[in-house]
């Protein structure tokens, strides 16, 4: 997990105290923020995650109208693009949040 990608999931309203760890036998009683042995499990990057918790998330913060527009050209570009429609979707809402393209 990059930077990137945990600054987007975070701009989308997750956060380290909210998802489950990745070591099984944890007993930190702390939040995983605070957990120095704990490895947070952001959700991978997929269509699935983007429409579940980034698209919900960029209606909330630049407005159901854009978020519209943003939609709409992605999904005319896609099928013209050879990338992965999920890291397209990804790099779009990531700008759109004030992110920068890699």
């Amino acid at each position: 997990m990059t930077d990137k990608e945990q600054w987007f999931w975070e701009q989308c309203g997750l956060s380290a105290d909210k998802l489950p760890c990745l070591i099984i036998d944890c007993e930190e009683e702390r939040s995983h923020a605070l957990c120095k042995d704990c490895h947070v499990l952001y959700p991978p990057i997929d269509l699935n995650n983007l429409f579940k918790y980034a698209v919900p998330k960029a209606i909330e913060k630049i407005d159901r109208h854009h978020t519209a527009m943003l939609l709409a050209s992605w999904a005319m570009a896609v099928p013209y693009k050879k990338e992965d429609p999920a890291q397209a979707l990804y790099q779009a809402i990531c700008k759109a949040f004030g992110g920068e393209n890699e």
